[in-house]
């Protein structure tokens, strides 16, 4: 049976194409046609233009000669740094993502010319997060669908707490159009629930859905050990402080996976690499400390001792309470009052790989039996 996921894809971001390629790779193993619909929305894929002002605060200043030519010049001074790591994901992506042979970049031009498939699942990952352009696309809410296309979502995620009053009765006019509703937090039942929908689950994010020796013998092995990895988003000083505190406790070194620029107290910086790199690293490491909800779900399933920092200026952190609460891990999430003295690089697995487990079982069988629903 022919199947189409969509989901933001290909954005340069290690999470993003992994649960991309999971969930192709899973549906795939059931014996099934599967496509990843290539929607490139301009909003989501201006981070290597160095013309495009990413952020709308600044977007003042383009219509200014002389700032606007600082702007880029500064941008891409910056952008240089990482164009390895772009060669990287734009390979990846060649190479494992089948996409669909339309590329498409606005609503109207899918709903002109829609993708032909029995079945349409949107996700995973924060495509309906309200804070960003795409959780108000109707694209990712598959509007876009046939009449005879059945629609399910799989592991979406709102990435916050609660939708904000503008956008309730647009979102909730766009869920109810669908077939089978699942989401990959708690916090997202809790919308559902708000919104008056009833029916929605809680599965787990498609990185699971494949099994762990499986990513071993997909990823890129390293040789390296004895080292703490760090992936950090937003230049957090905690997870700074605490990486060096595990580096002075144990002798062990720091390495970090960067977008662009290295981390200087780092004693190894990993820029120009991709998703498959990203698996080894996390793989390989002693301690992986970080801001990212991939990463921790990675080191979650190796079962690799971490510690989770939350983001600031966003309610996204609602993501890892989520999943240390699905894997009972809640006391590896650190912020301003956690005592370093009283950390250990010890991580009890035995409640988490249980979960995992009995999560795992759930989430196929919600896939199978939608799909099998449909078929009949």
């Amino acid at each position: 049976m022919k199947i189409c996921t969509i989901t933001c894809h290909d954005v340069y971001n290690f999470g993003a194409s992994l649960q991309a390629y999971a969930l192709q790779h899973y549906l795939k193993s059931l014996g099934h046609e599967v496509e990843i619909i290539d929607y490139r929305p301009s909003y989501l894929y201006k981070k290597y233009d160095w013309k495009a002002f990413t952020n709308k605060k600044l977007e003042r200043i383009n219509s200014i000669f002389i700032t606007r030519w600082i702007f880029r010049c500064a941008k891409w001074s910056y952008l240089r740094f990482s164009l390895g790591r772009k060669k990287r994901f734009d390979e990846f992506t060649q190479k494992y993502l089948h996409l669909t042979p339309t590329t498409y970049h606005t609503f109207a031009e899918l709903q002109h010319n829609p993708p032909q498939a029995a079945i349409i699942i949107a996700g995973s990952d924060q495509i309906w997060n309200p804070l960003f352009p795409n959780g108000k696309d109707p694209s990712y809410y598959m509007d876009f669908a046939l009449p005879n296309t059945k629609r399910i979502s799989y592991a979406a995620s709102f990435s916050v707490n609660e939708i904000p009053n503008a956008y309730k009765t647009f979102i909730k006019a766009l869920l109810l159009k669908m077939d089978a509703i699942s989401v990959r937090e708690y916090q997202g039942l809790h919308i559902l629930k708000d919104l008056g929908i009833n029916n929605g689950i809680k599965v787990l994010d498609p990185i699971f859905l494949i099994d762990k020796t499986e990513w071993t013998q997909f990823m890129n092995r390293y040789n390296d050990k004895n080292y703490i990895l760090i992936y950090d988003f937003e230049g957090n000083a905690l997870l700074k402080k605490t990486a060096l505190h595990f580096k002075k406790k144990y002798g062990l070194k720091i390495y970090s996976i960067n977008d662009a620029l290295p981390r200087f107290y780092a004693d190894k910086n990993f820029t120009n690499v991709g998703p498959q790199d990203f698996i080894g690293l996390i793989y390989n490491c002693s301690l992986f400390l970080s801001n990212s909800f991939h990463g921790t779900a990675f080191s979650i399933y190796f079962n690799k001792p971490f510690y989770v920092f939350g983001l600031t200026g966003f309610s996204l952190n609602s993501r890892m309470d989520s999943l240390l609460r699905t894997v009972s891990l809640e006391n590896r999430f650190i912020n301003e009052y956690t005592k370093l003295d009283n950390l250990c690089m010890e991580c009890d697995y035995e409640k988490a790989n249980q979960a995992i487990k009995k999560e795992t079982i759930l989430s196929k069988q919600y896939l199978s039996n939608m799909i099998n629903r449909f078929i009949l």
